[in-house]
């Protein structure tokens, strides 16, 4: 059976099974299943939309304390506990462990999963799940190479996030969108709708999603370059270069040192090809000393947003 922080995605460091995170803006050694306990902790914390009521709050803080301090327990009975004492996290954790098993690259298991957790928030109106359970199967098509079935997902999730007034999943979704069009070969169409979506993710949005934003609008700069005459293709690359800057810095404030990886490969190749071998070499020993640490798996980085 599936352990806690198996279902629970989190993406820190790992060695020898033992995760380095940064925790209470510390370093410090810690086990999976605290970190899983601190992505709960982390969901309580949230404001706004879909907060978790008051009420809710004092059930999981009675539930948290002893899982903090107590040993490892199997994803059945922490799921059982958080259901009891906070449904709407608990379907968060269920998008979480579909997103395990995407890792795994058992696709059918998670797309079964995340199906039968949209009916069940459709038949609770829960809008904003339902919009992250359509956002989770629109990834799950384009990873498995499917963009245009992810099409009708994200343009439904749009919908009601406009419907109900819903910001900044709108502009996630308009976020996912463009990704799927860069992947079908229109980085031209991807950027106009980026534009959209940019500007409140800056202002309001999670710095990791900053990051992420404007790691694409490099992606689709570079895209759009391919039919460029060369002056205007070099210029468009040296914008890209400055917006991977501008993602890169974000990455380091949450110490994603995966993401910062990704973005120091797609400088080393950018500066090769303007013929930058100064800036070639510093990025590329910046990515063979994170590739060491962090190993990549060839995975292409068009396929993640």
């Amino acid at each position: 059976m599936a352990s806690v922080h198996e279902s629970l995605y989190f993406n820190p460091m790992m060695t020898n099974g033992v995760v380095h995170a940064n925790v209470f803006g510390i370093k410090d050694w810690v086990t999976p299943y605290k970190i899983a306990v601190l992505v709960l902790l982390n969901e309580m914390s949230r404001t706004g939309e879909g907060a978790v009521s008051l009420m809710e709050r004092r059930r999981l803080n009675q539930l948290l304390l002893p899982l903090l301090q107590g040993p490892d327990i199997t994803l059945s009975k922490l799921y059982k506990l958080i259901e009891e004492s906070c449904p709407q996290l608990a379907n968060s954790v269920q998008i979480r462990k579909a997103v395990v098993l995407q890792a795994q690259n058992q696709m059918s298991e998670a797309h079964k999963l995340l199906q039968k957790l949209l009916v069940h928030c459709q038949k609770l109106k829960n809008t904003e799940m339902v919009i992250s359970v359509l956002l989770s199967v629109a990834e799950l098509y384009w990873r498995s190479s499917s963009p245009t079935i992810a099409l009708p997902m994200l343009l439904q999730a749009l919908a009601l996030s406009k419907e109900y007034r819903l910001q900044y999943l709108a502009s996630e979704t308009v976020l996912n969108l463009a990704f799927a069009q860069l992947i079908l070969g229109i980085p031209e169409q991807a950027l106009s709708l980026l534009h959209m979506a940019i500007e409140p993710i800056l202002a309001d949005g999670a710095i990791l999603d900053k990051g992420r934003a404007m790691f694409l609008v490099a992606k689709c700069q570079v895209a759009s370059a391919a039919s460029y005459d060369q002056p205007k293709k070099a210029e468009a690359l040296e914008a890209a270069i400055e917006n991977l800057n501008e993602a890169k810095n974000y990455f380091a404030k949450v110490d994603c040192k995966e993401r910062i990886r990704d973005v120091v490969y797609f400088q080393a190749r950018l500066y090769h090809t303007l013929g930058k071998t100064q800036e070639r070499n510093r990025c590329a020993m910046l990515f063979r000393q994170l590739h060491q640490e962090l190993p990549s798996h060839g995975v292409p980085l068009i396929n993640h947003l």
